[in-house]
């Protein structure tokens, strides 16, 4: 796929500091042919208009409204918004972009298991999130547990539990592993 002749390298290491990225999660198209480039490194999303001109920066490193501890997941949302979460305050930032106030909300599902992993949002503001089962699974897998949940947060459906990950500790001393 050929998209036409580049107009802006974005992430240019040595460039200009705007344009520098430590590891970016995602990148989001924007309404208005623009772009949201998610960075892991400064917990920011750069906003950049068709051109590649970086045109604002939302969130941060801090607890506060629209600031972040640990950016793991950005999407799309409801048409002219960017959803963002917190993995350790365990919280979703809700940015419109027509608006500089950003609304915060908890994801659902922390009451049933670990902290949830949001995955994705759907048009309507539903969004799909995974979370694994308590419990001891030592040396076994984890079951993960894949669910959606609606924009004020309230569970909707689960749609099941499915084997997760399977993890060893090894005692490189002994030569053992449980």
């Amino acid at each position: 796929l050929r998209l036409g002749r580049p107009v802006q390298q974005v992430g240019q290491f040595g460039g200009v500091p705007e344009f520098e990225f430590q590891q970016i999660i995602a990148v989001i198209p924007l309404p208005d042919d623009g772009f949201a480039v998610a960075d892991w490194g400064g917990f920011l999303i750069s906003l950049f208009d068709r051109r590649g001109v970086r045109t604002g920066v939302l969130g941060g490193v801090g607890g506060g409204p629209g600031e972040f501890q640990s950016l793991m997941s950005v999407f799309p949302y409801r048409g002219v918004s960017i959803v963002a979460h917190d993995a350790r305050s365990n919280r979703l930032t809700v940015f419109a972009l027509s608006d500089a106030t950003p609304r915060t909300m908890q994801p659902c599902g922390e009451h049933l298991g670990y902290l949830p992993s949001v995955k994705g949002a759907f048009p309507d503001g539903t969004m799909l999130l995974t979370r694994s089962e308590r419990g001891e699974y030592s040396g076994d897998r984890r079951p993960l547990v894949v669910m959606t949940c609606s924009s004020e947060g309230d569970l909707l459906s689960e749609f099941g539990r499915f084997p997760g990950t399977q993890t060893h500790v090894v005692n490189e001393l002994e030569n053992v592993w449980f």
